[in-house]
């Protein structure tokens, strides 16, 4: 399905792209670009996104019905994703890694969701690295120690006290961190967030890959930075529970 470069957001099913014409922006964004995007771009695709769902960053769902519908006892991490429109934040709550709810509702009513998680359970903030209409693939908590991460397979790195354990089985001490990187390689084509110790050996914490940077002409340090947010978050989340210094790499 065809997607907005800018925003992600998905053409709607009676949209039919043009096949000599390999940009594809929604109105919306296109709009936002004024006489300078459609200069750069005067072949492209243009579709009109669908009206708001039911459920959107327009239409937020209250927050009493998100809380009514996450039962069962046990832990839970409250999570945002990168970049949401306002007046809407989508909120996605996890229990050990497992997500129970994908959801937009009024950032001003965030406060009042968590009061009503924490009733029952302990309630944890954490980020996740899931865009305005993508899914995710890395959560991690960003209230300070002990940080957890997870990933769609389970829990991927756990601090107990002054040790930080990674799930293919190497552990480093907060001590021995000389530093947090986020970083950009290959082109831009690897970003991931690693823990540089003092001896010089580094451990990646979470890495992901996306080719679509070099087939993309038009992909630029804008792209990157909204396209790798969940670096510097993770990279900050990981410092403060450390209490490491964190680099990240231009142009995050």
């Amino acid at each position: 399905m065809s997607a907005c470069i800018s925003s992600g957001r998905k053409a709607p099913s009676s949209f039919k792209e043009i096949a000599d014409r390999p940009v594809v922006y929604c109105h919306p964004c296109f709009a936002k670009g004024g006489e300078e995007t459609a200069k750069a771009f005067p072949l492209i695709n243009v579709f009109f996104p669908d009206r708001p769902a039911r459920d959107s960053h327009e239409n937020p769902t209250a927050w009493e019905a998100v809380a009514a519908g996450i039962t069962g006892p046990g832990p839970l991490v409250l999570a945002g994703n990168q970049y949401s429109p306002s007046p809407g934040k989508r909120v996605l709550v996890f229990r050990d890694g497992t997500l129970l709810a994908d959801r937009w509702v009024r950032a001003s009513e965030l406060t009042r969701l968590e009061a009503a998680l924490a009733k029952d359970r302990r309630v944890r903030r954490g980020e996740c690295d899931a865009m305005y209409a993508t899914g995710w693939s890395c959560l991690w908590t960003v209230d300070g120690p002990p940080l957890e991460v997870w990933d769609p397979e389970g829990s991927l790195v756990r601090q107990e006290g002054d040790l930080l354990r990674f799930r293919n089985g190497d552990s480093c001490r907060a001590i021995d961190v000389a530093r947090v990187h986020g970083y950009l390689e290959d082109a831009w084509v690897t970003r991931g967030v690693r823990c540089v110790l003092k001896g010089g050996a580094s451990i990646t914490v979470a890495e992901d890959k996306d080719s679509f940077v070099l087939v993309d002409p038009t992909y630029d340090g804008l792209n990157i930075t909204c396209d790798a947010a969940w670096v510097v978050s993770l990279a900050r989340a990981l410092g403060k529970a450390l209490g490491a210094p964190v680099q990240t790499d231009e142009p995050l």
